[in-house]
């Protein structure tokens, strides 16, 4: 096997982010280890493809068979997340090989019958994004209208994605809970028996790694504060309450859509003082931020992994997570975090509390943190963990073999 194909039906461009993280990532890993990997993406004649292995394609011609059997490729990764609309795309990469693999970039919640309030919860959270706070309790009402009719008919979406990830030999899911939660589906809604896997995203271990500093009692968050999803309301209650508790301790908050209230000092608040808010960082920057901090911090409504969280890792902090993040379950499992019980204040404040004492009697290694994180996710390892799946599946030429025997 040596040619593999990454596909993500989603325009490209140099500015994307699409080598910093995901499939891009891991084809620059393949491509080190020798492999003749490429991203597949969308654009036209036009685009500047000059910074990295990218094929830019229309849609259309991702849709082609023809293409991709010109492409002679060994092996497929799709990242289409089990989305019926890009069937095309599957069974035109299928007619070129049967090594088809898809990414679902998940937390296992598909299904509105198996998970209905936290479906509902997802599709309110992202139906309020960009609506005035009097009007957002607005968009309860289609969100509950989405959650209620798939709950109702599962043939109109459930039904549709399992028989559309059934006609690939495997799915990747995110974590342990995701890869459970997909399996679940299938048993709910098939009568076929399908592998699902977990295998994380990539973390980028050249530059995100833990490079010796002292830790100081600092905890870092980052995220699109602007988003419901990444309730930056409840972040303000968390760290509050924390920073009271903890008068030697500090926060960084990075990224936007921070309230510019928050950002002055000056109104008497103490515990505001102790918090550094950065805009948009660069990995670099990123990576010496997460290295003198101990803790991140994830309050999100929900994730499909956070990268964010598992690049602090890499760096040696640990994770306090929700409980309704699977991957917080995943990113604290080695020693390296806890996961508050209820999403709410008090459990977040009392985990925090466990973590500091878990630093303070020297129960958290940074070294060794990043070292078994690096060892999970970094791109070095997700490539393995993703190459070892793709070379379980048998080749055209095995199969024929096979069936010939037969």
């Amino acid at each position: 096997m040596k040619r593999i194909l990454f596909a993500i039906p989603i325009p490209y461009g140099p500015d994307g982010g699409f080598w910093t993280r995901d499939s891009g990532l891991v084809v620059l890993a393949l491509r080190k280890m020798g492999y003749d990997a490429w991203l597949v993406a969308l654009g036209d004649a036009s685009t500047d493809t000059s910074d990295g292995p990218i094929l830019a394609i229309n849609l259309e011609t991702m849709q082609s068979a023809a293409w991709w059997q010109s492409q002679r490729p060994d092996a497929v990764v799709l990242n289409t997340w089990s989305a019926p609309r890009y069937d095309a795309i599957r069974k035109a990469a299928l007619s070129a090989t049967p090594r088809v693999v898809e990414r679902l970039d998940t937390d296992g919640i598909r299904s509105a019958r198996l998970y209905p309030l936290a479906y509902f919860q997802r599709f309110w959270s992202r139906g309020v994004d960009g609506m005035p706070p009097y009007a957002r309790w607005l968009a309860a009402f289609p969100a509950a209208a989405r959650t209620a009719l798939l709950f109702t008919f599962p043939s109109l979406m459930d039904t549709r994605m399992v028989a559309t990830m059934s006609q690939l030999p495997a799915v990747m899911a995110e974590s342990p809970i995701a890869a459970a939660r997909i399996q679940k589906m299938f048993e709910t809604f098939s009568d076929k028996k399908q592998r699902v896997v977990m295998i994380p995203h990539p973390v980028n271990e050249h530059i995100l790694h833990y490079d010796g500093t002292a830790k100081e009692n600092r905890i870092i968050t980052v995220g699109r504060w602007a988003t419901a999803q990444k309730d930056y309301p409840m972040l303000r209650k968390v760290l509050r309450g924390f920073l009271q508790r903890h008068p030697d301790w500090r926060a960084t908050v990075v990224g936007g859509g921070v309230p510019a209230r928050d950002k002055v000092i000056g109104n008497g608040e103490e515990w505001r003082r102790r918090i550094t808010f950065l805009e948009k960082l660069t990995h670099e920057q990123l990576a010496a931020e997460y290295n003198r901090s101990k803790i991140y911090l994830m309050v999100s409504q929900d994730e499909s992994f956070c990268i964010a969280a598992a690049e602090a890792l890499c760096c040696g902090g640990s994770v306090v997570g929700s409980c309704s993040i699977p991957s917080s379950y995943y990113f604290a499992e080695m020693q390296s975090g806890g996961v508050a019980g209820k999403r709410n204040l008090k459990s977040f404040l009392e985990t925090l509390d466990r973590e500091v004492q878990s630093w303070s009697k020297g129960e958290r290694n940074p070294a060794t943190i990043a070292s078994v994180s690096r060892q999970r996710m970094g791109a070095g390892a997700v490539a393995q963990a993703t190459l070892a799946l793709l070379e379980e599946i048998p080749s055209e030429d095995a199969r024929t073999t096979r069936d010939r025997k037969a």
